[in-house]
């Protein structure tokens, strides 16, 4: 009978730590995101990722321009 008893009273006391912990658990969850949260970061990233298409595009234009100008000063030396 004492062994049951002393088995009674660690279960019921890890129950209660097990209790605490799930007490617990709603506040870890609440930081996860919503669906609200998804589809904002889903415009947001369609948003940098135009910004960063136009960025690059920029830099291929700059690239171009200056292999022509590379050109054409090549040229220009050429004929001096």
């Amino acid at each position: 009978m004492l062994k049951t008893d002393a088995a009674n009273r660690s279960a019921s006391a890890n129950g209660s730590a097990i209790d605490d912990d799930q007490t617990n658990q709603p506040l870890r969850n609440s930081t996860l995101p919503t669906s609200d949260d998804s589809d904002n970061r889903k415009s947001r990233d369609c948003t940098e990722l135009e910004a960063l298409r136009r960025i690059y595009e920029q830099i291929r234009a700059i690239r171009l321009n200056q292999a022509q100008i590379i050109a054409e000063n090549a040229t220009k030396r050429a004929e001096v």
